[in-house]
C-alpha cells in the first residue's frame, strides 16, 4: 500500500514549489555551483545536492542563455542541503518572536548528516520564509580532511516539543533541532 506523501498533498506542493525559488535565488548568488534536487514524489532524507562543475565546463556554461547550472557534467559534490519553506512567518517574526531559530526535526537533521558524512561533503541549510520572499544559507556541518569527519558548525539546542506534524497539518511530540540562524545572509528570492 503506497503511503501518502506530504509534499504531493496541495500544500506540500506549494512548499516545494518556494524550496525550489529559494534554492534557484541562492544559486543565482552562488553560480559557480550546479544542483540536483531530490524527487519529489518520495521520501528522502534532504533536498539537493549541490556541486561545482570543472572550470573548463563552467567557463562555457555559467552566464549562458540556456539554465545549464542545473545540469551535472563533470561536477565534484560540495555539498548537500536541507530546504525548508516556512508559511506565515515574516521575516520580522522570525527574528523576533522566533528569535532567528529555525525548527528542524532533529532526526531528519542526523539523516541529512549521516548523508553528509557518507558523501565526505558539507551539509548546508535553506530556510524559505514565504510571506516575506526570503531566504537564508548557512554551513550546518563541514567536511574536514584532514579527520575524515564532518563538524557541526551552527549553534544548535536539541528539545523536545510538540509542533506541528507535516505541511499539512496535525501535531507530533518529536525531538526538534532549533538551529540559530542569527547573522545569516538574507537572499531575496
Amino acid at each position: 500500500m503506497k503511503k501518502d506523501i506530504d509534499a504531493m498533498s496541495p500544500m506540500g506542493l506549494v512548499a516545494v514549489d518556494w524550496a525550489r525559488k529559494g534554492l534557484k535565488a541562492w544559486n543565482k548568488k552562488n553560480p559557480q555551483h550546479c544542483w540536483i534536487e531530490t524527487n519529489q514524489d518520495r521520501y528522502a532524507d534532504l533536498d539537493a545536492i549541490i556541486g561545482i562543475p570543472d572550470g573548463q565546463w563552467a567557463s562555457k556554461h555559467i552566464g549562458s542563455p540556456v539554465d545549464a547550472r542545473c545540469v551535472w557534467i563533470n561536477a565534484e559534490i560540495n555539498q548537500v542541503m536541507e530546504i525548508k519553506s516556512r508559511f506565515g512567518v515574516t521575516k520580522e517574526k522570525f527574528f523576533d518572536e522566533w528569535k532567528g531559530t529555525w525548527l528542524v526535526t532533529y532526526d531528519k537533521l542526523k539523516r541529512c548528516y549521516d548523508t553528509a558524512y557518507s558523501l565526505r561533503t558539507n551539509l548546508t541549510g535553506l530556510l524559505v520564509l514565504v510571506d516575506s520572499s526570503v531566504c537564508y544559507h548557512t554551513l550546518l556541518a563541514e567536511y574536514n580532511k584532514d579527520t575524515g569527519g564532518l563538524e557541526w558548525r551552527i549553534k544548535f539546542e536539541v528539545m523536545t516539543t510538540e509542533t506541528q506534524k507535516t505541511i499539512n497539518g496535525g501535531t507530533a511530540l518529536r525531538e526538534n533541532a532549533y538551529i540559530d540562524m542569527n547573522g545569516v545572509e538574507e537572499i531575496t528570492i
